[in-house]
C-alpha cells in the first residue's frame, strides 16, 4: 500500500505532497508521492494532505475502569484509600465477562479515535480471573490495536485468588506476539504478601517477563509497606528481584531520593499520569528530575482518559502550576515522554516503533491540523502542545491496516456495541449499588 499526499516533517522541514510505502505492516520507503507512484505499482490510499505523525502509545490505562463513568458513588471518596474502597474495588469486584470485554471495546475505540494505536493495559477482575486476559487480547485483536496485558495480583481476596491471578499473568506473559505482550501485573506493594512477591519472582524468572505495577502512588503505599516490611516499596521489589529493564513502574510518587537510585539503576520505566494524580489528589512525581538524569519516563492515562493529547498537555501545565515556574517541563520535555512511550512498546512488542521511518512499523495517524505559523522538526514539540488535539484526528494505521477512516472504526460497528455498553452498564451499576448497600 502507498500512502500518498501526506503532510510531514521530513529532513527536519514540513514537506508535503509525501508518500509512505507500506508492506507487511512496516514502513519499507518515504518520499515523494509523485515519484513513488511512478515507481511502485501498488494500491495508493490518498490521504488528502493531512498530516501524518506515529500513533500515540498509553503506557499505562485500565479498560476494566470503563463503567466508572457517571456512576455514582455513595460511600466516602475524601482519600486515595477510600477511593480504592468503595469505588475501584467495588467496581473490579462485580465485573463480569460479558462486561470485562465490553469495557475494552469501548476503551480501546475512544483510545483509536485518539489516535492510540498501542495500549499497556492493567487489569482487575476477582469475579472472573481465568481467561480475563484472552478476553481483552480477543477484543484488541478484532480491533486491530497492539496490546500489552496484565491482570493486578493482589491479596485483598485471598490467596487462591492471589494463585489464579499469577497464573492468568503467565499464561498471558508466555504467548509474546508483535501485537500482542504480557506484563506480570501486580496492585501495589502494600496490598502484596512478600509470600505472593517471592512467587512472581518465580514466575518472572521462568518467563522473563517485567512487572507492571503502582509505586507509591499514595502515601499509604509507603506507610503500610515499612509497618509490614520494614522497608520501603522500591528496596522491597529490589528484594525479591523484581525489577529491571522491562519493570513498569507506575505514578512514583512519593519516593525517596534513595528510591529514584534504585529505580535508575535498574532501567526501570516510569509511568507519569498527571490527570489521574490530580483527581486523587495524590501528588505527583518528580518527572523534571527524573528527566534530567534521562531516567526513562513514559506516559499514561491511568484509565482516567483514552487521550493521550489530553495527558500531554496535562503534564505539560501540572509541573509549572506546581512549581510555579513557567520554564518547568517545556513542550519538548513532554515530548520526550512520548518518544520514550515507543521506545518501552518497541521493546515489548519486538518491533520499532515511534517514527515515520523506514524499517519501523507503519503505526501512524493522519491528522487535521492547519499550522498557521512555520512548523519544522526543532518547533514541532510546541506545536503539538498548542495547536493539536485528539478531534483532529482522522485516520489510524496500525500494522499498515487502515482501523479508524475518517472518524470511523473500520472493523466493527462501532454504535452497536457502545448501545449494548450501555445497557451492561446499567446491570454492573445495579450490582455495585447492592455492594455498596
Amino acid at each position: 500500500m502507498l500512502f500518498t499526499n501526506l503532510r510531514m516533517l521530513y529532513n527536519g522541514k514540513l514537506a508535503r505532497d509525501m508518500a509512505i510505502l507500506v508492506e507487511e505492516g512496516r514502513i519499507l520507503e518515504v518520499g515523494s508521492s509523485q515519484e513513488m507512484k511512478q515507481r511502485h505499482g501498488v494500491s495508493v490510499y490518498d490521504c488528502s494532505g493531512l498530516l501524518v505523525m506515529p500513533g500515540m502509545v498509553c503506557a499505562h490505562t485500565h479498560t476494566y475502569s470503563a463503567f466508572a463513568r457517571g456512576m455514582k458513588v455513595s460511600g466516602d471518596t475524601t482519600n486515595f484509600p477510600n477511593i480504592l474502597k468503595n469505588l475501584w474495588w467495588k467496581l473490579d469486584s462485580v465485573l463480569t465477562p460479558e462486561a470485562v470485554e465490553y469495557s475494552a471495546r469501548v476503551s480501546f475505540i475512544e483510545g483509536i479515535k485518539h489516535g492510540t494505536t498501542t495500549f499497556f493495559d492493567h487489569h482487575a477482575s476477582p469475579g472472573f480471573i481465568d481467561g480475563s486476559l484472552e478476553a481483552i487480547a480477543g477484543v484488541a485483536k478484532s480491533l486491530g490495536i497492539r496490546a500489552n496485558l496484565s491482570y493486578e495480583i493482589t491479596d485483598r481476596y485471598g490467596d487462591e485468588k492471589a494463585r489464579e491471578a499469577i497464573r492468568e499473568n503467565e499464561r498471558t506473559a508466555m504467548k509474546g506476539s508483535e501485537m500482542l505482550s504480557g506484563s506480570i501485573g501486580l496492585h501495589a506493594s502494600f496490598t502484596l504478601s512478600d509470600e505472593t512477591l517471592a512467587k512472581v519472582s518465580e514466575v518472572k524468572k521462568r518467563t522473563s517477563a517485567g512487572i507492571h505495577i503502582h509505586v507509591a502512588e499514595d502515601v499509604v503505599d509507603q506507610s503500610r509497606t515499612m509497618e509490614m516490611c520494614g522497608m520501603n516499596v522500591v528496596a522491597r521489589l529490589h528484594k525479591f528481584e523484581l525489577l529491571d529493564a522491562k519493570s513498569i513502574c507506575v505514578h512514583c510518587i512519593h519516593l525517596s531520593g534513595e528510591e529514584i537510585d534504585m529505580l535508575e539503576k535498574a532501567s526501570a520505566s516510569i509511568v507519569h499520569c498527571p490527570e489521574s494524580n490530580m483527581n486523587n489528589a495524590v501528588g505527583y512525581s518528580n518527572v523534571p528530575v527524573m528527566l534530567s538524569r534521562h531516567m526513562p519516563v513514559c506516559l499514561g492515562t491511568d484509565g482516567f482518559t483514552h487521550d493521550m493529547f489530553a495527558e500531554a498537555k496535562c503534564a505539560h501545565l501540572l509541573h509549572k502550576f506546581a512549581s510555579r515556574n513557567p520554564t518547568t517541563m517545556p513542550a519538548v520535555d513532554v515530548f520526550k515522554l512520548l518518544e520514550n512511550n515507543a521506545m518501552l512498546a518497541s521493546k515489548f512488542f519486538g518491533v520499532k516503533l515511534g517514527s515515520i521511518s523506514p524499517g519501523y512499523a507503519a503505526d501512524f495517524m493522519l491528522i487535521d491540523y492547519k499550522n498557521y505559523t512555520h512548523m519544522h522538526s526543532q518547533n514541532f514539540p510546541w506545536h503539538f502542545i498548542f495547536g493539536m488535539d485528539a478531534s483532529q484526528v482522522k485516520t489510524v494505521v496500525v500494522n499498515g491496516s487502515v482501523i479508524l477512516e475518517n472518524g470511523k472504526i473500520t472493523r466493527v460497528d462501532e454504535e452497536k456495541i457502545m448501545e449494548q455498553s450501555i445497557k451492561i452498564s446499567e446491570r454492573i451499576w445495579e450490582k455495585f449499588e447492592a455492594v455498596n448497600t
